[in-house]
């Protein structure tokens, strides 16, 4: 099992809704753009300290963790955020909190908005998951 997060860009005057039946269906995303790679490495870089390695390929760009389970696959109009849900007491806490400093420092480069599958809501304060 895991904890999800996405993270999708909306369109002008789109909600969350429309934004998810938007990319419902749809083939894989496109991977990141040049720009958006280098600003996601450089994200990755900050936070190596932490366990976090940025990976890219062909077909894939991703940002992981393997000491808290955790996989970022990022695409060009969003992402999607995978932790395990193998931690316990402080090590699940200090995870959790690892995870959504990431979520908001990409939402903030690249203006995402952070939604949560298990609740059905957009997260308005990432804070309240750490």
């Amino acid at each position: 099992m895991s904890y999800d997060i996405t993270l999708i860009e909306l369109q002008p005057g789109e909600s969350i809704d429309e934004a998810l039946d938007r990319i419902e269906g749809q083939d894989l995303q496109p991977i990141p753009t040049e720009a958006q790679q280098e600003i996601f490495a450089a994200i990755a870089a900050e936070v190596a300290d932490e366990g976090y390695e940025y990976l890219a390929a062909e077909r894939y760009v991703n940002i992981v963790n393997d000491n808290f389970g955790a996989i970022f696959d990022l695409r060009i109009n969003g992402a999607t955020v995978n932790v395990a849900y193998w931690h316990s007491g402080d090590d699940a806490g200090q995870t959790m909190q690892s995870v959504v400093g990431l979520v908001g420092r990409l939402c903030e480069a690249t203006g995402w908005t952070a939604y949560d599958p298990q609740r059905g809501e957009v997260i308005a304060d990432l804070g309240e998951l750490a």
